[in-house]
C-alpha cells in the first residue's frame, strides 16, 4: 500500500475510533445521570443497551463522516493558512456536520417512535438544551482533534507522539540518511526579489516539498533557503527513495514553472548532498523543545552539498550511501572521486548521480 493511501487510511480509522469512543462516553454523561437534561420526553422507549447501540453505530457512521471530511480538506490551500485559520475552517466544517447528523437522527427517531416528522417538531427537538449540549460536546472533541492534528502537522508526522512518550529524552544513537536540499543562486535572487517576494519564493518551495513525502522523507529542519530531510534507514534506502525524492521535487518544480516564472520571473532549482552513519539524536531546549541530531554525518552531508556548484552537479552523495543503496534504473552514478571537505582530516569518496 502507497504510503499516501496508508496515511488516509490512519485519518479515517483514527476518526472511526475516536468518535465511536466520544459517543459512547456521551451516552455515559447523558443517560446514566451525569447530565439532567430532557430529550423531548422519548427516553423512556429506549433502553440503554439499546441506546449504546445506537450511539455505538452513529459514532461509527460519524467516524467515517468526519475522517473522510478530514481526508478532504487535507489540502494544499488549507496548509497554507494560518494555524488559527486553519483550525477554524475545520471547526466550522465539523460544525455543519454534526448539525446535519443531528437533523437525520431526529428524523429516525421520529420515524421508529410513530411520531409525525414536521418541521414544528423537528425544530422542536432541535431547539433545544439536548442540541446545545451534544454541540458543545463534539465542539470540544473536534477542537482537541483538530489541535492536535495541527501540532503533529507542526511539529512533523510522529513527533508528537515520541515527544509525549519521552523517547529521546535521553540521547540514542541511530543510523540515518540525511539530505542537504540548497536553493542555487540564492543571494542573486534574494537581490533581485527583495526580501519580502524571496521568502514568499521560499514558503511555495517548502510548500511543494510535500511531493517528497511519499518517500518516507522526514523534515528535520529549514535553514534559510536551505532545508534538511532525513530517513531512517531502512526507508530511505528501499527503492531508492532518498535518491528519487530529490527528483520528484525537481520534477514537481519544472512542472509548476509557469506560476514561478509569473509570479517571481525565475524557475528555481536546487542541489543536494546526501550521506549516511551514524547520529545521536536526543530531545534539547528548555525554552523551546525538540528533536536534534547530532554526528559528523550531518556535517559531511552539509560539505557535500557545497560541492556541487563547483563540480557542475545537482546531487552528490558520499561513498557509504553508494555501497548501500540497490541498483536504480533509469539512474546512473559516477565516482567524482576523493574530495578534501572543510572540517575532515580525510578525503571522502563522492558520486555524482544523474538522470539517464
Amino acid at each position: 500500500m502507497k504510503l499516501q493511501h496508508r496515511a488516509k487510511l490512519s485519518i479515517l480509522l483514527t476518526d472511526i475510533v475516536v468518535w465511536t469512543l466520544t459517543m459512547l462516553f456521551y451516552v455515559l454523561l447523558r443517560f446514566v445521570g451525569l447530565w439532567d437534561v430532557p430529550f423531548i420526553e422519548i427516553e423512556d422507549s429506549f433502553n440503554l443497551a439499546m441506546i449504546a447501540r445506537i450511539s455505538t453505530v452513529g459514532g461509527i457512521l460519524l467516524g467515517l463522516i468526519y475522517g473522510v471530511a478530514d481526508i478532504f480538506l487535507d489540502r494544499k490551500w488549507l496548509r497554507k493558512l494560518s494555524f488559527g485559520n486553519g483550525l477554524l475552517v475545520r471547526g466550522v466544517f465539523h460544525l455543519f456536520i454534526i448539525l446535519a447528523m443531528s437533523i437525520v437522527v431526529r428524523i429516525r427517531a421520529f420515524q421508529f417512535l410513530g411520531i409525525e416528522v414536521t418541521l414544528d417538531n423537528l425544530m422542536g427537538s432541535l431547539v433545544g438544551p439536548e442540541l446545545i449540549m451534544l454541540i458543545i460536546y463534539t465542539t470540544l472533541v473536534s477542537f482537541f482533534m483538530n489541535f492536535m492534528r495541527q501540532i503533529n502537522q507542526k511539529l512533523g508526522p510522529g513527533n508528537l507522539w515520541k515527544l509525549l512518550t519521552g523517547k529521546f529524552h535521553r540521547p540514542k544513537q541511530e543510523q540515518r540518511i540525511f539530505m542537504f536540499l540548497d536553493l542555487r543562486s540564492s543571494t542573486t535572487i534574494a537581490e533581485a526579489l527583495g526580501h519580502i517576494k524571496f521568502s514568499e519564493l521560499l514558503q511555495d518551495c517548502f510548500q511543494d516539498l510535500e511531493v517528497v513525502i511519499p518517500r518516507q522523507a522526514e523534515v528535520y529542519q529549514y535553514v534559510g533557503d536551505e532545508v534538511i530531510l532525513t530517513w531512517e534507514l531502512p526507508k530511505g534506502l528501499h527503492e531508492g527513495n532518498c535518491i528519487w525524492a530529490f527528483y520528484d521535487f525537481q520534477n514537481y518544480l519544472k512542472q509548476r514553472d509557469d506560476y514561478y516564472q509569473q509570479k517571481y520571473g525565475i524557475s528555481p532549482q536546487f542541489k543536494a548532498g546526501i550521506n549516511l552513519g551514524s547520529v545521536t539524536v536526543a530531545e534539547v531546549g528548555s525554552i523551546k523543545r525538540e528533536f536534534a541530531f547530532h554526528g559528523d554525518t550531518l556535517n559531511t552531508a552539509a560539505r557535500i552539498q557545497e560541492q556541487c556548484n563547483a563540480h557542475g552537479q545537482s546531487l552528490l552523495i558520499s561513498e557509504s550511501l553508494h555501497h548501500e543503496l540497490p541498483e536504480l534504473p533509469g539512474l546512473k552514478r559516477k565516482n567524482m572521486g576523493a574530495f578534501d571537505l572543510k572540517g575532515k582530516k580525510q578525503p571522502v569518496n563522492v558520486y555524482a548521480v544523474e538522470t539517464q
